[in-house]
Formats: C-alpha cells, sequence, structure tokens
C-alpha cells in the first residue's frame, strides 16, 4: 500500500492495479474521529479508523449510534455541564470519574477498539520486524510511512485546521441561543 498526503486528504491505496483495500480519509474525518475517540495522535486515530467495526444503529427508537456517546460527552464538556461521575470501564475495575474519557471508552467499545491507545494494541496485532519486535504494518498498511506523511507540514496544518472547523461546528450558533 501507499501512503500520501494529497488534495487535503491522507491517501492509502494499493501499489498494485489488482490489489484490494485503499483508504481515503478527509482531514475533517480525521479530526472528528480523533477528537471523538480521544486518541493521541494521527497516526493513532488513523489505526482506529482500520481496526474499528461500526456496529450502526444501536438502539433504534432514539437513533442512537457508536458516536452518539462521544458527541454527548463532547457537548457537554464544552458547555462545562458535564458533572463528575463514577463508571466502570469494560474490565470491570478501573473507575472513570471523567464523562469525556467514559463516552470515548464507550464509543471506542462499540466501535470494537480497545480503551487504551491504539499504539499498544495495534502493536498485537501488526505484523512485526523480526529484529526489532516492531510492528511495520497493519493490514498491508506501512504503519511508518503514515507517520512520516501525517507530520508533513501541509498535512499537520490541515489536520489543525480541520479541528478547528469541528470545534467551531460544535459551537450553538446565534439563533440557537436565542432560541434558549
Amino acid at each position: 500500500m501507499e501512503t500520501v498526503f494529497e488534495d487535503g486528504n491522507l491517501i492509502i491505496r494499493p501499489t498494485k492495479p489488482d490489489e484490494p483495500g485503499g483508504v481515503i480519509m478527509s482531514m475533517d474525518a480525521l479530526a472528528a474521529w480523533s477528537q471523538l475517540l480521544g486518541t493521541s495522535s494521527m497516526d493513532e486515530t488513523v489505526k482506529a479508523v482500520l481496526k474499528s467495526q461500526d456496529p450502526g444503529i444501536i438502539d433504534k427508537q432514539t437513533g442512537e449510534n457508536a458516536w452518539t456517546g462521544a458527541f454527548e460527552g463532547l457537548q457537554a464538556a464544552l458547555n462545562d455541564t458535564a458533572s463528575t461521575v463514577s463508571m466502570v470501564a469494560s474490565d470491570g475495575e478501573t473507575v472513570l470519574n471523567d464523562p469525556l474519557t467514559a463516552a470515548h471508552n464507550r464509543t471506542r467499545t462499540l466501535l470494537e477498539l480497545s480503551e487504551a491507545s491504539e499504539d499498544d494494541d495495534t502493536l498485537q496485532l501488526g505484523v512485526a520486524d523480526s529484529h526489532s519486535g516492531q510492528v511495520d504494518s497493519y493490514q498491508g498498511v506501512d504503519l511508518s510511512r503514515i507517520d512520516t506523511v501525517l507530520h508533513q507540514d501541509a498535512a499537520v496544518e490541515a489536520y489543525d485546521e480541520a479541528v478547528e472547523r469541528f470545534y467551531k461546528a460544535l459551537q450553538p450558533t446565534s439563533k440557537q441561543q436565542e432560541g434558549k
């Protein structure tokens, strides 16, 4: 797989015409995923995208999907209306007192991702280099290339702008504020 940053998108494409796979991720999508999952880096977010399994609608009456809780948690945190709650993590032992972290972890669980960093989890699922033990690919994607591509100035700038747009979109408009 070849990984490049073109036209504001991270593109992972097969190197051979008949090879299956390939992904195109806009920086807007990458920014949204990172903020909703609470990932620590762009490459961790890409790994989460590659590994995730979206369950679709999980509550047909409310329309709730895997992302609903993360959006609600983030909006509550932005509005500073989140109260401290205790929640038990899926491992049954860890107690979380931060509603946003709890929302991130619930979304991660629904997408069949670990609650821990995808960097750690991917190390167990990728193909290890026989000399260093480090993972160099996942699903045929060269992870070191993703890291290199995403740290190019143009990609970093596009990502930062996309994060800014994401948060701006979550802010209430003047009409929404008037309607309260």
